[in-house]
């Protein structure tokens, strides 16, 4: 029973660290790069460029 207590204490907040940190994102199905960039673009060719 102790060592199922110290599994939860450390083991899974260790568990959960590591697979946050490792877990890749991946990208939705409806946002592709191409669409991102696309949009990225035209935001920036919306904005004056310059020193303000």
């Amino acid at each position: 029973m102790m060592l199922f207590l110290w599994v939860v204490v450390f083991a899974l907040p260790v568990a959960v660290m590591v697979a946050a940190i490792l877990w890749p994102e991946g990208v939705p199905p409806d946002r592709p790069v191409e669409e991102i960039r696309r949009r990225v673009e035209a935001e920036e060719s919306c904005h004056p460029v310059g020193d303000f």
